[in-house]
């Protein structure tokens, strides 16, 4: 007789025990994404900005930068008044949607640097921003 013979299939959960855990499930993100934010891309960015300073164009480090520093700080408001709102489970996908669709601009800001800094012919370059980005993925894959 074979286990798939045996095992009888798993009910679905409760409609209101499955919202209950998608909320949890959202307000782990945002938690954990004030972290991200604050101890990781917003400082990689300064730091980024700072290196690369005698070696790219200050103009466009100047402007990446200030599009970054927006996308962070939208990011934290975002955080803020979600924690001060106190949404009900039922408003998990629009808060989860919302916070992913930040994140991925800032995704978008950070893959933007391999096309406007990404210089192989300065090793400092080649170096900082293959670092910074690989310690975003590592950090973004533990959270």
């Amino acid at each position: 007789m074979s286990i798939a013979m045996t095992t009888t299939p798993a009910k679905p959960l409760h409609k209101s025990l499955q919202l209950d855990i998608d909320a949890e499930l959202v307000r782990h993100f945002y938690r954990q994404a004030i972290v991200a934010i604050l101890g990781g891309s917003l400082p990689g960015g300064f730091l980024l900005t700072y290196v690369l300073w005698d070696i790219a164009d200050r103009t466009q480090l100047l402007w990446w930068l200030s599009a970054h520093t927006v996308a962070c700080l939208l990011r934290l408001a975002l955080i803020g008044w979600y924690f001060r709102c106190a949404p009900p489970p039922q408003s998990a996908g629009r808060w989860s949607a919302a916070l992913a669709s930040l994140s991925i601009t800032s995704a978008c800001l950070w893959a933007s640097t391999c096309i406007l800094f990404f210089d192989p012919t300065e090793p400092l370059s080649v170096i900082t921003i293959t670092v910074i980005i690989f310690a975003l993925s590592a950090g973004s894959s533990a959270i």
